[in-house]
């Protein structure tokens, strides 16, 4: 018995291991500074990509989400009950984070395919110091949607959702499972791909 468990532990430990590896992986290739001219190859996405379909549920093997309460720089509130019955992205950034304002460029053009069946973006900064004003730079700088949800930092909400870095992305079904989890860039490819297979799973239970 007391082996059995050893080999469980051994082989969570390992798990956990190989995710940070990974996720050390991704800050080199795609971190917010080291980038030449400040953009994201086309070669180094296809690298993080193929880590990332490594990792895909290592950290994540489709478990609840945890619960969360938020009140965005609008004074919307939403929760993971309120978000129940929609597939929604959360993402982590911070306005000082040039990549930041990249991938939110790329969930921008993913977004445009899935936006008529209800997705919704939820954007949680990572800096202690954020404010709803630097927020709203950070939104005007990115040229993207201000109507989703934008809000400073939340500790709690990240370290439940075991998020230490910008860029990080979990994607929560409509179920309120998370799907997909990722600690790094992730190209407009792999945004839409992860969404189909969301909503292609919410369309084969409605049958």
């Amino acid at each position: 018995m007391h082996k059995n468990k050893n080999r469980v532990d051994g082989f969570n430990g390992n798990l956990r291991t190989f995710a940070v590896l990974l996720i050390l992986a991704a800050i080199v290739i795609s971190g917010c500074t080291g980038k030449k001219d400040g953009v994201l190859s086309a070669q180094a996405l296809e690298r993080l990509n193929t880590l990332q379909a490594k990792a895909d549920n290592v950290k994540y093997p489709n478990t609840p989400a945890p619960e969360f309460n938020l009140t965005d720089i609008d004074g919307r509130e939403i929760s993971r009950e309120s978000l129940l019955g929609s597939n929604y992205i959360l993402q982590a950034y911070a306005s000082w984070c040039f990549s930041c304002i990249e991938e939110a460029q790329r969930l921008d053009v993913a977004y445009q395919q899935f936006k008529d069946k209800g997705l919704k973006v939820v954007y949680v900064s990572t800096w202690i110091d954020e404010t709803p004003d630097t927020v709203r730079d950070f939104v005007n700088a990115s040229k993207v949607r201000s109507d989703w949800y934008w809000n400073t930092v939340d500790t709690d909400l990240l370290t439940n959702f075991e998020i230490y870095i910008t860029d990080a992305t979990r994607l929560v079904n409509s179920e309120g499972m998370i799907v997909y989890s990722d600690d790094g860039a992730t190209s407009t490819d792999k945004f839409v791909h992860e969404l189909n297979n969301a909503y292609g799973m919410q369309e084969q239970q409605k049958e």
